[in-house]
């Protein structure tokens, strides 16, 4: 019987070691054992004691536990669950293949195989090799005692297989199982030589009992099941060719990949030296923000994962850093979680010589971290004076300042309603706000818009608008500074007849007027003046009313 497989690229390929299997009714030696690594794996590069990092690669090994006979090659089905992983194929133990060598097999590949229209896995990888093709000068080292092709030792590793581990947070802590998978008679055998037989007759191996995995192997083999199955080679396939059927001499061991949890570094622990939601881990968590991932040196993968602090599958956030701080402050206990959402707003004022910063919240923000474009040296950066108290930390890197603002110590925060958080005085490019990121201060969710607010040089006054009008009319006008303004409205006889006013930021203000006077009567038609004050100064315009 032919040992079939597909190659890499989709060819089709079958190779005859032998003409003819020969039946062989018992081997008095030791049958294969076959095993995918499970739970952590004995690859320290690839799980590192804790399970693979999410969004990295990680590399198991199928691996001959034991096996007495001689191994002429073998064709393997390994099943996985492609939205867990990614497979970018498989890789041979070099020690096996290398010419010259200890063994010198010829032939590795590896194909993915589709899922059957939804009747196999989601993920399929085959793997075939051959120790002798027959096809050249160059053969496999033979044993000098036996005159057989070398056997290859217990616990060598055949081969690796190389997945990219999702992204996907919520996923950590995950089991992924790699199952050996049978559709036809082929999958999942070896081909063999009994090692006491003279004659170096060829056998088809297969499965003799399949074990699963899940902290510790059990078996889940079933010789009565049909294709396609996870349970091993169907008694069948010893019915097809009755007078040459295959010899059940192979054990298989199911594996799997575990993925790292985040508690396998500690959330909280960001600096990985055991001590969850310290000083340090703060410091280093808020170097984060600002400088990017070199702040993260040690094992930036085990630090991301560990600041996922309040378990929303989200890390690297702001909500996660301020809970840090409240956990470190023990303002909350480890089992609180605080998940009231508030909204608000951030303005960033454009002056000519300056940017403003201002927020207003109905609740106190535990951080706040601002991303600006076009800043150049040299340019200076206040803390605002509502919040003079608080830390920061900022950076620029090229054009891009960030900053962080942020309390350590318990009460330190931004307190709710209107504050002015942030200046930076520039003396070249205009900085711009690009992004920011807040957090209440216990790591509350914050809802709110972004504004970008252009602020005059000088006081400005639009025309009115509609011009005429004949019922109400909006007035706009743009202020330097805080403060109050006046607006004064004149009949053509000089009569003050409307008097309009109040407080606003700097900035565009946007009024109207409903052609009343100061006791609620409608004026009469005719042509009337608005005059706006400001602090010293005063701009009037004109406006007709028609009825």
């Amino acid at each position: 019987m032919p040992l079939r497989y597909y190659s890499k690229f989709g060819i089709i390929i079958t190779f005859f070691l032998c003409l003819t299997f020969f039946f062989v009714e018992a081997i008095a030696g030791e049958p294969f054992e076959i095993k995918i690594e499970a739970e952590y794996g004995n690859d320290s590069y690839c799980f590192g004691g804790y399970g693979a990092m999410l969004g990295q690669h990680a590399y198991v090994s199928a691996i001959l536990n034991r096996g007495s006979e001689v191994m002429l090659g073998y064709d393997f089905l390994i099943a996985y669950d492609n939205t867990a992983l990614i497979s970018h194929g498989a890789f041979a133990n070099p020690e096996i293949y290398d010419t010259p060598g200890l063994y010198e097999w010829e032939y590795f590949s590896y194909n993915f195989v589709d899922d059957g229209g939804g009747l196999y896995p989601s993920g399929l990888i085959q793997i075939v090799s051959i120790a002798d093709q027959n096809n050249g000068t160059h053969h496999p080292i033979v044993d000098a005692n036996t005159g057989q092709i070398k056997l290859l030792p217990e616990n060598t590793i055949l081969f690796k297989i190389d997945f990219l581990v999702t992204n996907d947070y919520t996923m950590e802590c995950s089991f992924i199982p790699l199952n050996f998978f049978w559709r036809d008679c082929t999958d999942n055998s070896i081909a063999m030589i009994n090692s006491s037989d003279s004659t170096k007759a060829v056998i088809q191996a297969i499965s003799k009992d399949v074990f699963g995995y899940n902290g510790s192997y059990f078996s889940v083999t079933d010789l009565n099941a049909t294709f396609p199955t996870y349970f091993g080679t169907p008694n069948e396939c010893l019915e097809y060719n009755p007078d040459n059927p295959p010899l059940r001499f192979v054990n298989f061991k199911n594996g799997g990949i575990k993925i790292m949890c985040s508690e396998g570094d500690g959330r909280g622990d960001i600096n990985l030296d055991g001590i969850h939601n310290s000083i340090e881990d703060i410091i280093t968590f808020a170097n984060y923000f600002v400088y990017g991932r070199e702040a993260f040196n040690i094992n930036f993968e085990g630090q991301k994962a560990s600041t996922d602090v309040n378990a929303d599958g989200i890390p690297l956030s702001i909500t996660d850093f301020v809970y840090m701080t409240r956990l470190s402050t023990m303002d909350v206990s480890s089992l609180d979680m605080y998940t009231i959402d508030s909204s608000g707003i951030i303005n960033a004022s454009e002056y000519s010589d300056s940017l403003v910063i201002e927020s207003s919240f109905d609740i106190a923000l535990g951080a706040a971290l601002f991303t600006f474009e076009n800043v150049t040296q040299p340019y200076d950066l206040y803390l605002g004076h509502d919040i003079a108290d608080m830390n920061f930390k900022s950076n620029l890197s090229g054009d891009t300042l960030k900053v962080l603002i942020y309390g350590i110590e318990q009460g330190r925060d931004i307190p709710a309603g209107t504050n002015n958080l942030l200046k930076i005085d520039h003396f070249g490019g205009r900085p711009k706000l690009i992004s920011s990121e807040a957090a209440g201060y216990y790591g509350e969710r914050l809802f709110y818009k972004t504004s970008a607010t252009q602020i005059p040089d000088q006081l400005f006054l639009s025309q009115n608008y509609p011009n005429p009008f004949n019922s109400s009319t909006q007035i706009e006008f743009s202020l330097t500074k805080p403060g109050q303004w006046i607006i004064d409205i004149f009949n053509i006889t000089g009569q003050k007849v409307k008097i309009l006013s109040a407080n606003d930021p700097a900035g565009p203000v946007q009024i109207f007027w409903d052609a009343t006077d100061e006791n609620g009567q409608l004026v009469s038609t005719g042509v009337y003046f608005y005059r706006l004050t400001f602090e010293n100064q005063s701009i009037t315009k004109k406006m007709l009313l028609i009825k």
